[in-house]
């Protein structure tokens, strides 16, 4: 029997982070991660061409901010993706 995947992509500025995220979530099946974005511009070309299920944003980030990111999926017609927002100020 064939698993359908649900798929997710990490948009962080931190490739360590990115990195570690895709790490834990390796750990459930049913989840295919789609990689990692590091700056806007990237972000908004994943998203768009990928529709990712799940998207797990920064709100820092290269070139931008996550406001970018949202103002593009709210643009999208039918997309309503899940979005955990992860931030750390030190």
């Amino acid at each position: 029997m064939a698993v359908n995947k649900l798929t997710y992509l990490v948009i962080e500025n931190a490739p360590d982070v990115c990195e570690g995220i895709i790490r834990r979530m390796s750990t459930f099946e049913k989840w295919q991660s789609l990689g990692y974005c590091l700056g806007v511009k990237d972000a908004i070309e994943k998203t768009s061409s990928n529709k990712p299920d799940l998207i797990f944003l920064d709100w820092g980030l290269n070139g931008g901010s996550a406001y970018e990111v949202l103002q593009e999926i709210q643009n999208t017609p039918n997309y309503n993706p899940y979005v955990i927002f992860n931030t750390g100020f030190q």
